[in-house]
């Protein structure tokens, strides 16, 4: 796993060297600090792994669009997520587990996750005590070391709507995944960061679960644009993340998020971007899982 997060950061770093950008080397030291640290801990941990860590401003300034420091570090904790996946494979579109280190409106490098409060609102589940002590642990254990001044909380934890956009797919499960890949894959301009299979991540620890796959992805300019005045967005919002799923009653499934539902809940700025991000989404899925569809 650590191979693969270095092999993200140092692509990035790779880019951003050639990029004409606001944001001076100087600005990421202390938000590069905090990452490394963060990446670290992981590493050296024995239940955690890191899965995939995405700079989002030097890939944004890269492709022509500024944005300030703002990079989320991901993890596997995957006891922890399977038994979650098994109350509702929503969840996913939460996990893995995951920091935002980024740069607040003071110019001050900060870090911020969710709370297992807003988990449970938004999915509708409980957490059992032993899971909720877990997730904390994990979030504690991936940022020992680092001075509580830099940790931010989000006010709200609470969600009327569950932030999903759900699509009822004609074709089977593994053909709506090779089909989601494909959509995604042939925007030009989008990269895929990872791909998850949660059902076969499950089987490992004896959990069963149903088909359960997950697509990150994003594209850096438009995504940059979204995120200018809102890099908390770096954290729920983005990358972009698309679902395949099979319901109980053995259905196909594709969701991914509202962007602008969870803008909401986190009272930050909709830019037209994060708007237009919506739409190329919608329009791009739409008609996609259809048996008639190529």
């Amino acid at each position: 796993m650590m191979k693969k997060t270095i092999a993200v950061l140092s692509m990035i770093t790779v880019l951003s060297g050639c990029s004409k950008t606001l944001f001076g080397e100087k600005e990421y030291v202390q938000a590069d600090r905090y990452a490394s640290t963060i990446i670290n801990n992981i590493e050296d941990s024995t239940h955690l792994s890191n899965v995939v860590t995405i700079d989002h401003s030097r890939l944004a300034n890269q492709a022509g669009a500024p944005l300030a420091p703002s990079q989320v570090i991901m993890f596997h904790d995957t006891q922890l997520e399977s038994e979650l996946l098994a109350k509702t494979p929503l969840i996913a579109l939460n996990l893995p587990l995951k920091v935002l280190v980024y740069q607040d409106d003071k110019q001050q490098a900060s870090i911020i996750w969710n709370q297992t409060t807003y988990l449970e609102n938004r999915h509708n589940i409980n957490f059992t005590e032993q899971e909720r002590r877990q997730y904390n642990q994990d979030i504690q254990r991936a940022l020992q070391g680092i001075e509580e001044g830099a940790f931010r909380k989000f006010a709200n934890n609470e969600m009327t709507d569950n932030a999903t956009i759900t699509i009822n797919s004609d074709i089977d499960f593994r053909t709506t995944v090779e089909r989601a890949l494909k959509v995604v894959g042939e925007q030009k301009d989008v990269t895929i960061f990872e791909k998850i299979d949660y059902q076969a991540i499950a089987k490992e620890h004896n959990i069963v679960i149903k088909p359960t796959f997950l697509i990150m992805y994003g594209a850096p300019n438009p995504g940059g644009k979204a995120m200018k005045e809102a890099r908390t967005l770096g954290l729920d919002a983005f990358p972009q993340k698309l679902l395949v799923w099979e319901a109980p009653d053995g259905t196909v499934k594709v969701t991914y998020n509202n962007l602008s539902l969870l803008a909401d809940r986190q009272d930050v700025h909709k830019p037209f971007a994060l708007l237009m991000i919506q739409k190329r989404i919608n329009w791009h899925l739409n008609d996609s899982f259809e048996k008639e569809a190529q």
